[in-house]
């Protein structure tokens, strides 16, 4: 059968739902942590953006392009073992989109005509973005959820990594100055061989602003 006549509304609705497809692929990031203890800290998707600060969540209106695709983020709880919550958050995301994408591709194939193209349209970007994040690849500063998942499930330095900058965010965000941060797992953070280089450059911002802070002038220059 061939496809129906579109109109400058099916276009915009068209958008709307790349918008609710990269709404859910992130939700169901959260709703992973979520699973295993973590709490709410980041979510956007296009310009919308939600997020957690000392005043509670606000929203704001986001024009970053890095970001425009949707990013989710959600804190360990610190008594409980980092791993398995962060598995659980990164899976989380790949495994809505496929859910999402059996879903609709199943409703579609009950609906003829225009309903029925929305939903198949739906369930293969759906797929898209499966695919895209669960192959495993690093683009720059950017890991695939694939990715994450090989390095979480390998362990050692990388997990180490991830872990001592999000406790180091975590005392940040709880309103902990630069100059208490402990100094002892600035220096081991700084001695990380990183193949990451967002988080050589976090690691080296977080010792900046604590030896500045601590008004040691020549380690924080070098």
């Amino acid at each position: 059968a061939s496809l129906p006549a579109f109109n400058a509304f099916d276009a915009f609705a068209m958008m709307i739902l790349i918008l609710v497809v990269l709404a859910i692929h992130e939700l169901g990031h959260l709703i992973g942590g979520f699973s295993r203890g973590m709490r709410f800290l980041l979510f956007i998707v296009g310009p919308f953006q939600w997020i957690k600060t000392s005043d509670g969540i606000r929203f704001s209106l986001v024009f970053n392009l890095g970001s425009f695709g949707g990013l989710a983020a959600a804190l360990p709880d610190p008594d409980r073992e980092f791993s398995p919550q962060m598995k659980r958050l990164v899976i989380g995301g790949p495994l809505a989109s496929v859910l999402l994408t059996m879903v609709c591709v199943s409703i579609g194939m009950l609906l003829p005509g225009k309903p029925g193209f929305y939903f198949y349209f739906v369930g293969g970007f759906s797929f898209l973005i499966f695919l895209v994040t669960a192959i495993p690849f690093r683009a720059g500063g950017f890991m695939s959820d694939g990715m994450q998942l090989l390095e979480l499930m390998r362990g050692g330095v990388g997990v180490e990594e991830r872990q001592t900058i999000i406790n180091l965010m975590m005392q940040s965000m709880a309103g902990t100055r630069p100059c208490d941060l402990d100094q002892n797992v600035i220096e081991r953070m700084l001695k990380f061989e990183s193949l990451d280089p967002m988080r050589q450059v976090i690691a080296r911002f977080y010792a900046y602003l604590s030896k500045t802070d601590r008004g040691e002038q020549e380690p924080a220059s070098r």
